[in-house]
């Protein structure tokens, strides 16, 4: 079980125009997905930035890939250290894993190419409302803890 790659990080922005003029006079392809945008290299087939509408500038999620096959094993080891799945926030991208950091933001881990999920098939788990909020084993609150036995394992890789 590891993290195999950053795909993409979500920005949000008050203005998506703005942002779209800005990427784009900087050199980058922007295209329209729905209610958000996708920022790419000239070249690139992979999304390097989502831009999603919201009150204010903030990093709305980083997205990171996983081997094929291996979303299970993580997701029992994410819920045995007490992290609860979420559903996507508003304007992410669906499918994989979605959960918080200790620091409140939301991190989605998926496979490199997994389908994304249809309203059809999104569960009963909510998305706090507050960044800051992160809720562990049915439904209590946790004080987040930086330091987490097997959480190094979780997110660290080797280069290669």
């Amino acid at each position: 079980m590891r993290v195999s790659g950053l795909l993409h990080y979500g920005l949000q922005l008050p203005d998506l125009a703005q942002g779209k003029d800005f990427y784009t006079d900087f050199g980058l392809n922007v295209d329209e997905h729905g209610d958000r945008l996708v920022v790419r290299c000239d070249g690139r087939d992979q999304d390097q930035t989502l831009l999603v509408e919201g009150h204010d500038k903030r990093l709305h999620h980083v997205a990171f890939a996983t081997p094929e096959g291996s979303l299970p094993e993580l997701q029992r080891h994410l819920e045995s250290l007490g992290i609860t799945l979420l559903d996507a926030p508003a304007g992410g991208p669906e499918g994989g894993l979605w959960f918080r950091d200790p620091d409140g933001n939301a991190v989605n881990v998926r496979e490199r190419n997994s389908p994304r999920r249809g309203p059809e098939n999104r569960s009963s788990r909510t998305w706090p409302a507050t960044t800051g909020e992160w809720t562990g084993p049915a439904g209590s609150a946790r004080t987040p803890r930086r330091a987490r036995a097997g959480w190094a394992t979780c997110w660290s890789s080797p280069r290669t």
